[in-house]
């Protein structure tokens, strides 16, 4: 685990194909130099993590900056792992929104993400090059690692249940009394801001997945998450 070296230390997300390591050395001159020296502004000797998308943590320490490249020295390599393992289904709301879904995402170690389309949903939402450095920007100012690979569902019954022990719906209007949950991997789905239709609550049932009613009023999706999430983890163990 690394969580007890990255507290409170600057993250970067690099891609794998350019955390190759010479002898414990990484010159690096890739899309992230310039952020790195102009806008942090990172110095030498300074600490810092690298991270790509396979969950790779690298404690590293700069070495040399030039105009072009940073001399990268590494102290520490170690897989990130993360606390618990919990997958959100989102019914498809507005660009913006979306995004701000995606960023609270990362922010609240999501593990996977998947885009609904349901009765009252945007048509498709199409993950561009923006909505990737959302993700990644959000991993990176969390400390989370893991980044979760995003799915679209253009029907509800693609949708793998079997592959969660706990799978939990967000209702305004169904509910079930919830007592403490034997956390495993996980499932929390959101309906779009028009909420769930009356056969999509008819196949929830039949799934046996269980309601959960937010104890607030009506909130909007990147919002219901945020509380949500938080619920989820009060609930569990």
């Amino acid at each position: 685990m690394v969580r007890h070296i990255i507290k409170k230390m600057r993250s970067v997300f690099i891609n794998s194909n350019d955390l190759n390591f010479n002898n414990e050395l990484l010159s690096y001159s890739g899309d992230k130099f310039r952020h790195l020296t102009k806008v942090i502004r990172i110095r030498i000797n300074e600490r810092i993590i690298l991270f790509n998308e396979s969950a790779e943590t690298y404690l590293c320490k700069i070495e040399g900056i030039d105009k072009k490249s940073i001399l990268f020295k590494k102290i520490k390599k170690e897989i990130f792992k993360p606390r618990y393992f919990l997958s959100i289904a989102i019914g498809i709301v507005k660009k913006e929104a979306m995004e701000r879904c995606l960023r609270n995402c990362m922010e609240l170690g999501i593990s996977k993400i998947y885009l609904l389309k349901t009765a009252f949903s945007q048509d498709y939402f199409e993950l561009k090059k923006r909505h990737e450095t959302i993700i990644e920007s959000g991993m990176e100012q969390s400390n989370f690692f893991f980044k979760p690979k995003v799915e679209f569902i253009s029907n509800l019954e693609d949708l793998d249940f079997e592959e969660y022990d706990n799978k939990i719906v967000l209702s305004t209007e169904e509910n079930q009394k919830m007592d403490k949950i034997q956390r495993g991997h996980d499932l929390l789905l959101f309906g779009p801001e028009g909420g769930w239709s009356e056969e999509e609550i008819r196949f929830f049932k039949a799934k046996n997945l269980v309601f959960f009613q937010l104890e607030t009023p009506i909130m909007r999706t990147p919002s219901a998450i945020c509380a949500a999430v938080g619920s989820y983890l009060s609930l569990s163990r």
